[in-house]
C-alpha cells in the first residue's frame, strides 16, 4: 500500500506516534494540515496490518490527534442557537391549531414521528428527509446555500472491526469539487430504523456532518472572510475534507474520539430529541 510522501518532520512523529504515547503538547504544536496528514497515515497503516498496534499505543495516539482539534465558543454557541431555532421552527409549523397556511405545514411530520410504528417505510424517509432537510436550511442561512445534499437509504448488514462487529448507522459523503453531498442511512435492523428516537438521532448525525462539509465548501471558495467567526471552524473541516482525515468505524475508540464526531453526537442527540419531543 502507497503511504504518500513523508517529510523528515512527518516521518519522526509518525514513527513515535506508532510505538509510543505523544504527548498533549507535542500534538497541539503540530500544524493543523500536519495532524491531518498523520491522521490520513496512521489510518492507513493499521488498516493494512492492525498487528503493528502493539498494546494499542498507535490507536490511543490517534484517538489523542484526532480529538486534539478544538471548535470555537462562537461555533458551539451558534451550534446550540441554530437548533433552537430548528425546534422553534417544528413546533410553530406543526402543533399550532389554524386551520390553513404555514402553521400547519410540519404537523404531517410530526405526525409521522408520534406514530412511527405504523407508518410506512416511504413516509419514514419522507419525514428524515423533511427535518435534516431543515436542519441544513437552518443552520446554513445567511451563511451559504449552494451545496446539494441527498439523503438516501440503504440496508447494510454490521462489519467486522478490530474488536468485533460495528453497526454502521449512517454515511456522509461529500465532494468539494462539485458542491454536494449525501447522506446514507442504514435501515437494517440492527441499526434500529425501526425506533424512531434512533433513526431521527442518526438523520441529524449525518447531517450536522452535512453542515460541516458545507463550511468546508464555503471556505473552500474563499466565501467565509477571516474575519468571519466562523472562519477557523471552516478551516478545520475543510482541511479534514482535503487530506481526509476521517478515522473509520473499523478503528472504534479512534473514531468516536474524533473533534467532528463528538460535535455530530452532541448535535444529532440533541436534535433528535428535542423533535421527538414534540411528537409526543
Amino acid at each position: 500500500m502507497d503511504f504518500g510522501v513523508y517529510t523528515p518532520e512527518l516521518r519522526e512523529i509518525m514513527d513515535e506516534a506508532m510505538y509510543a504515547p505523544l504527548s498533549r503538547e507535542a500534538i497541539a504544536k503540530l500544524p493543523l494540515h500536519t495532524r491531518c496528514r498523520l491522521i490520513r497515515h496512521m489510518t492507513q497503516r493499521l488498516l493494512a496490518d492492525n498487528k503493528i498496534d502493539w498494546n494499542n499505543m498507535a490507536t490511543d495516539a490517534l484517538s489523542a490527534i484526532g480529538r486534539s482539534f478544538d471548535v470555537s465558543d462562537y461555533y458551539v454557541e451558534w451550534q446550540d442557537t441554530r437548533a433552537n431555532r430548528l425546534i422553534k421552527t417544528l413546533k410553530e409549523g406543526g402543533l399550532e391549531t389554524q386551520v390553513s397556511g404555514r402553521e400547519k405545514r410540519f404537523r404531517p411530520v410530526l405526525n409521522t414521528i408520534r406514530h412511527w410504528d405504523h407508518a410506512s417505510p416511504q413516509q419514514r424517509k419522507d419525514t428524515l428527509r423533511t427535518t435534516t432537510g431543515l436542519h441544513k436550511r437552518t443552520f446554513m442561512e445567511g451563511i451559504g446555500s449552494s451545496v446539494s445534499i441527498n439523503h438516501t437509504f440503504a440496508e447494510f448488514a454490521p462489519r467486522k472491526s478490530k474488536g468485533g462487529m460495528t453497526v454502521l448507522f449512517g454515511t456522509f459523503t461529500g465532494s468539494l469539487e462539485h458542491g454536494r453531498g449525501r447522506i446514507k442511512q442504514n435501515t437494517h435492523d440492527a441499526a434500529d430504523f425501526d425506533d424512531a428516537l434512533q433513526a431521527l438521532d442518526t438523520g441529524h448525525h449525518e447531517m450536522d456532518h452535512g453542515i460541516h462539509f458545507c463550511l468546508a465548501v464555503e471556505y473552500h471558495h474563499g466565501r467565509i472572510r477571516p474575519d468571519h467567526p466562523l472562519h477557523d471552524d471552516a478551516r478545520y473541516f475543510h482541511a479534514t475534507e482535503v487530506r481526509d482525515a476521517g478515522i473509520p468505524p473499523a478503528i472504534p475508540d479512534a473514531y468516536d474520539a474524533q473533534t467532528f464526531e463528538v460535535l455530530a453526537t452532541r448535535e444529532g442527540r440533541a436534535i433528535a430529541a428535542g423533535i421527538y419531543g414534540l411528537a409526543l
